[in-house]
């Protein structure tokens, strides 16, 4: 056992300084809430035009020209794996910064901006078809009692 003096006892997590908050951009995918760092997020549009590629992977819608030039298109829902509702009038496209390049994100609706902290996942059975490795964690929003999931970006379009 190593001298007293040379013990390195971690400090209590009421201890450490709190996470500061940080801004979210809240939307919905499927019916389950979801955020992103507002700063990925370049724009929030309605969904545009969207052109079909050829042999594109199942999630890929194509490519939309918006604002921010001509980017690839990824359904959210699909890459997650949940039901894949019509588009309608309240489907919009996040635009996110992606490894340096514009991505496109097809989401069902976007609700509001929230400040809060991030919290990593520690069960995943509250969200049955997710996969976890696609979940980054969570935040805790003032007023409901269902977290919203923070995906994890880079893992979900990891490939494309």
């Amino acid at each position: 056992m190593p001298p007293e003096d040379e013990r390195r006892i971690a400090p209590a997590e009421a201890d450490l300084p709190a996470a500061p908050e940080e801004r979210y951009l809240c939307f919905a995918v499927a019916g389950v809430t979801m955020a992103l760092d507002l700063g990925q997020v370049l724009a929030v549009l309605p969904l545009p035009r969207i052109t079909h590629v050829p042999r594109p992977r199942r999630y890929v819608e194509g490519l939309a020209l918006t604002r921010k030039g001509i980017v690839p298109v990824v359904d959210l829902r699909r890459r997650l794996g949940l039901v894949n509702p019509a588009m309608d009038a309240r489907t919009k496209l996040l635009v996110v910064q992606m490894g340096g390049r514009p991505l496109g994100l097809v989401v069902d609706d976007v609700s509001e901006i929230v400040h809060a902290r991030p919290e990593p996942l520690v069960d995943a059975s509250g969200y049955p078809g997710l996969d976890r490795d696609l979940i980054a964690g969570l935040i805790r929003m003032r007023g409901s009692s269902r977290p919203a999931i923070l995906p994890d970006i880079g893992e979900l379009l990891a490939g494309l």
